[in-house]
């Protein structure tokens, strides 16, 4: 008959076996954490990454857009003042315009009136009655003047007077002052002439001549 003993070589085994389970669990686990803790970092690493050139796709875009705003308004400050411009100078050629239309206008006017004016020196002059103004050489009051001044040049002009205008004018007795005429006959008396029965009676100044 065996004697038992407090070493029981089954169980030992056991006992080994599940240490040895539970260290190759734990290498498992370990290496698994391991594993994907690396795998962790490298996505984190990449959306960093990733991250990293959004920002600068950002900051690019931002630039470009600030770049099209800024041209943006200077070209709407550029097509706002030539629109202003071509407004000032479209009000300037209309004044012009205005201007030039009421000029033309009133001189329209005034030549109107001139062919009405014309028209009616024209039916008022007839062949029998001529119009003086269409016919200055009919004119009298005009023909008359002309002559007057004419002949009023021409007489200062060539006119002179001779000792004989003075005698047909005044008379031989009425000669003017320091005429010889005058002086010769002063120095004469003047035949008395009276009636008488035998006829003429001469006076007593003609008696002593």
């Amino acid at each position: 008959m065996m004697r038992r003993t407090g070493f029981d070589p089954g169980r030992a085994d056991g006992t080994q076996l599940l240490s040895s389970v539970a260290n190759t669990w734990d290498r498992a686990l370990a290496d698994m954490k391991e594993q994907a803790f690396s795998r962790l970092q490298d996505e984190l690493q990449k959306a960093h990454q990733e991250l990293k050139l959004r920002d600068e796709e950002v900051t690019r875009l931002s630039r470009i857009r600030e770049e099209v705003e800024s041209e943006l308004e200077e070209l709407t400050a550029s097509l706002f003042q030539e629109a202003h411009n071509m407004v000032r100078e479209a009000n300037v050629r209309q004044a012009a315009a205005e201007k030039a239309f009421k000029e033309s206008q009133m001189q329209v006017e005034v030549l109107v009136a001139e062919v009405a004016a014309l028209k009616t020196l024209v039916l008022t002059s007839t062949p029998s009655r001529p119009n003086p103004h269409l016919h200055p050489q009919i004119d009298p009051n005009r023909a008359k003047d002309d002559a007057s001044i004419s002949g009023v040049s021409l007489f200062t002009r060539k006119h002179r007077r001779s000792p004989s205008h003075f005698n047909l004018k005044y008379g031989r007795e009425n000669s003017p002052p320091e005429s010889p005429v005058k002086e010769c006959r002063t120095s004469l008396p003047e035949p008395v002439i009276s009636d008488s029965k035998d006829g003429y009676e001469v006076s007593e100044g003609q008696k002593t001549s």
